[in-house]
């Protein structure tokens, strides 16, 4: 699992050189190991890992790849309207130029909507 936080000063500013150290991560009450962990900025130029595999094999040119799988055999409609806002905000917010990704939905077949593109 990728987990993406913003860390704002009061004045709005993005906190820089943190360490993983400074982060504690909980997931259903339990506290989880951050296995990796890099600054993400858009800082043009800068490089950065967005990936395990990209520490491993030193390629820092690869985005995170991302499926959003909607099911739609146990969703309402408004609750499916819910959910796709969230989608693009995440998309809108999150996925960069080198990051990959598409959308399929699972009911009783999968359907991919989109398949993977950086677009």
């Amino acid at each position: 699992m990728t987990v993406e936080v913003s860390v704002l000063d009061r004045k709005g500013n993005p906190v820089r050189n943190l360490k993983k150290e400074d982060f504690r991560l909980f997931e259903d009450g339990k506290q989880q190991e951050i296995v990796t962990f890099g600054e993400v900025t858009d800082s043009a130029g800068q490089e950065v890992p967005t990936s395990l595999a990209d520490k491993l094999d030193g390629n820092l040119n690869r985005g995170k790849v991302v499926l959003i799988l909607f099911d739609d055999s146990h969703i309402s409609g408004r609750q499916t309207q819910v959910a796709r806002d969230s989608a693009e905000k995440y998309v809108r917010q999150s996925m960069r130029l080198r990051d990959l990704f598409a959308v399929a939905t699972f009911g009783n077949a999968l359907k991919i909507l989109q398949d993977f593109t950086y677009d």
